[in-house]
């Protein structure tokens, strides 16, 4: 039996009796979990600390008690870990990873988190694909891997690998064992793509304390700053290798309030240089109209399909370079020896790219870019006036051009330079670990959004509940229509997304109700979302006809509890 219509508006209710009595039940084992174990607070002898987790590079840091914060450099005295792992017999990880990148393209790994929690038909996955030299398959589920020499990784296992070096660099820093992180993750990320973060972390030796969104990171670490008794509302531009967050959030003393979240997890630093790519093959095949670049691109001979990838390696490299040499010159040149050798016959690459140019081609990006924060303005019924201080946070925000068009849209009003854009999230995450040892003078309060709206299917079309941004803790209901016919069940599927069809969306749970009376007769059945302060969602169902009741807790948004509390993710009658 399908639920057929909506009887009624969504309305905000007072929490139940009965939702009381369930969030009790669910809730008490993680209490008394929390209780025997203080898995939350780690004891003063461990150390935990904060991870930036980013697409292009991974950074790591530590609260003190006094409340400063360090950024802890690498195995190479590196304050930035770029995010290259080659895959083989023994794995290697950073630096040495990317800087042999040319040598091993088909095994080098890089922009995991763009596979995190996605699958292999993913139209994102399937564009990304067309730029990356290591082979991308799909596994029995349907989930996106990364095949090396006949080896699958799945995306969370080389983030895992990525966080293990992260750990152990830290360790050697410290000279002390690390047990937990805070990681940081981007605000838009959907409910799986956070599960598999935390897996990794788990899968690394990590207590992952908490799962902290980058914009909400970067506005505690601009918190340090606020006075006494001051309150500001500030925009986070977050606009890094591999993903854009817009949040607007409000600073009071240490509550940090997001008030309004959105943007693109796949939408970053690395689109640019695949612009600045695009144009550079285009001249290279005006030049030489008998050659082709993609030549071996589908090659099954293995030399063949290696050399397309070297090639493709080179040159991505050097339009990183390149785009980021245009943040200070006016012009320059994407130079490439040897690009295609044919015989004896070597054709190479030199390209004159000015910024003008650079600006053109990635135009419409720089303008998707600003929509997204004039959205964020409308989602929060907000005008540009009420906007204290615009931050930039990612190492794309350092492209003049985003940075004018950022000052334009608020009339000239200066951009905050105070905060590193690529220490800012990072610092944020060791402070909220510096919170979990108990340190008073880093204690933060955050109030959050639901960065996607959370629904049920009904008649395949998505019902929501709960709307984007909508802070939680809260409970909605809204109440529908069921024909008691033949049939004496319901399945209620919860949804998060903004698609209309629910399919199109993420699927975080579903459950079946059954006993709904046989009468014939339409019988009403309310469905109540509760979400409480750390996320924890308890979706009920209750048939009005005869008071039966199912319910469904699905674990912390925020956390990803199903791993470490297995106990609290089930069904309830």
């Amino acid at each position: 039996m399908d639920l057929i219509k909506s009887f009624e508006d969504k309305k905000t209710v007072p929490v139940t009796t009965l939702v009381k009595e369930m969030m009790k039940v669910e809730l008490t084992p993680f209490a008394d979990f929390r209780k025997n174990t203080n898995s939350m607070q780690p004891p003063a002898q461990q150390v935990a600390i904060g991870i930036d987790l980013g697409t292009s590079y991974s950074s790591v840091a530590i609260c003190e008690p006094d409340g400063k914060v360090r950024v802890l450099n690498n195995s190479q005295n590196s304050p930035t870990t770029p995010c290259y792992i080659r895959l083989g017999a023994e794995d290697v990880v950073g630096e040495v990873a990317k800087s042999q990148a040319l040598i091993y393209p088909s095994s080098t790994i890089f922009d995991a988190k763009r596979l995190v929690g996605r699958s292999y038909n993913d139209p994102n996955v399937q564009e990304d694909m067309k730029g990356w030299p290591f082979t991308v398959a799909s596994d029995t589920s349907g989930t996106a891997v990364v095949e090396v020499d006949g080896n699958v990784y799945a995306p969370d296992t080389i983030s895992a690998k990525l966080l293990t070096k992260l750990k152990e660099d830290a360790e050697a820093k410290l000279g002390k064992t690390v047990t937990s992180a805070v990681i940081t993750v981007p605000a838009y990320f959907k409910d799986a793509q956070k599960q598999a973060t935390k897996d990794a972390g788990i899968a690394a030796g990590l207590n992952v304390i908490e799962l902290l969104t980058e914009p909400t990171a970067a506005a505690v670490a601009y918190s340090r700053d606020i006075t006494l008794g001051e309150e500001k509302k500030i925009l986070i531009f977050d606009f890094g290798g591999g993903t854009l967050d817009v949040s607007i959030i409000s600073i009071h003393e240490s509550d940090v309030t997001v008030l309004v979240t959105g943007g693109d997890n796949h939408f970053g630093g690395k689109d640019i240089d695949t612009k600045l790519m695009d144009y550079c093959m285009t001249k290279f095949n005006a030049t030489n109209p008998n050659v082709d670049f993609f030549d071996g691109m589908y090659s099954t001979d293995p030399p063949v399909k290696e050399q397309y990838n070297r090639r493709l390696r080179r040159l991505r490299n050097e339009c990183e370079k390149t785009k980021i040499a245009l943040s200070v010159c006016s012009s320059t040149m994407v130079a490439l020896d040897g690009l295609i050798v044919q015989g004896t016959t070597s054709l190479d690459l030199n390209v004159k790219v000015t910024v003008d140019e650079f600006n053109a081609m990635n135009a419409t990006l720089f303008r998707r870019c600003i929509s997204f924060v004039g959205r964020a303005l409308m989602d929060g019924n907000l005008t540009k006036s009420d906007i204290d201080d615009v931050v930039l946070i990612g190492g794309s925000t350092r492209i003049p051009k985003i940075q004018r068009m950022l000052q334009d849209f608020f009339d000239g009003k200066p951009l905050n330079g105070r905060l590193n854009p690529d220490e800012a999230v990072v610092i944020g995450a060791a402070i909220r670990a510096g919170a979990s040892h108990g340190y008073e003078s880093v204690r933060t309060t955050i109030h959050d959004v639901t960065p996607m709206s959370i629904g049920i299917k009904l008649n395949g079309v998505f019902s929501i509940v709960f709307p984007k941004n909508s802070k939680y803790p809260n409970e909605n209901t809204k109440s529908y229509m069921a024909l008691g016919n033949k049939k004496t069940e319901v399945e209620v599927s919860i949804y998060e997304g903004e698609d209309m069809n629910a399919v199109n969306n993420s699927l975080l749970g579903k459950f079946i109700l059954a006993g709904i009376p046989t009468t014939g007769k339409f019988q009403r059945v309310d469905v109540t979302m509760a979400l409480d302060a750390n996320g924890l969602l308890l979706v009920t169902a209750r048939c009005e006809g005869n008071g039966v009741t199912k319910a469904l807790t699905i674990r912390h948004r925020r956390l990803g509890w199903k791993n470490n509390f297995p106990h609290i993710y089930n069904e309830r009658t």
